[in-house]
Formats: structure tokens, C-alpha cells, sequence
């Protein structure tokens, strides 16, 4: 993997691709049956809104993503709910504490 700085953001429009291509390789490394990535495009362009996605790239490729959700956590507190975790095989050991930090700090 390159040094340059890895980046975690909220998904944008033109991540949906690269999403969806992530979650079926999610679904591959877990054995499940693998949807087409229409199908994952369409099912992620029409999730609950009350769920988001934040995606870590470096040099404009991206290499995982975290689909949270935010709910309200004891007394005046927040908490998050996250659904899913993954991370590509070359970036394994250097992202994954972004994907799961950044929503904490919205």
C-alpha cells in the first residue's frame, strides 16, 4: 500500500459502484450467496435513510467501508449501531480504525 494518507468520508453518489463491488466481495469472504452489483447498487441506492455509509479511500481508490447507524444512547449520550465492517485484502490492517472512528466525531 502507497504511504499517502488514507481518507474516511461519508459515501458520495459516485461511490455506489465501488461499494457495491465491496459488499459482494463482504458476501464472498463470508460465504453467502452473492448478489449481482445491480442488485447491491439498487438495494444501497434505496436503503433506510436512517443508515449511512462511510468509505475510506487513498489516491482516489477505495478500500472499505463501515454502514452505520446513529441512534439515541442513554441520558443525553449518542451511540451507533454498526451493521457492517469491511475492509479489502491490501488495506487490512490500516483503515479499519478510521471507518470506525469517524461517525463518532460527526
Amino acid at each position: 500500500m502507497s504511504s499517502q494518507q488514507i481518507a474516511c468520508r461519508l459515501m458520495a453518489a459516485p461511490d455506489l459502484g465501488g461499494v457495491a463491488a465491496m459488499y459482494r466481495e463482504l458476501q464472498a469472504y463470508h460465504g453467502y450467496a452473492q448478489d449481482s452489483l445491480e442488485s447491491l447498487s439498487e438495494q444501497l441506492r434505496g436503503m433506510n435513510q436512517s443508515f449511512e455509509i462511510v468509505v475510506a479511500e487513498q489516491e482516489g481508490r477505495l478500500l472499505g467501508f463501515a454502514l452505520f447507524s446513529a441512534y439515541p444512547g442513554p441520558g443525553l449520550h449518542s451511540g451507533m449501531f454498526l451493521k457492517e465492517l469491511f475492509v479489502t485484502a491490501e488495506a487490512r490492517g490500516g483503515c479499519s480504525t478510521g471507518l470506525t472512528s469517524m461517525p463518532s466525531h460527526r
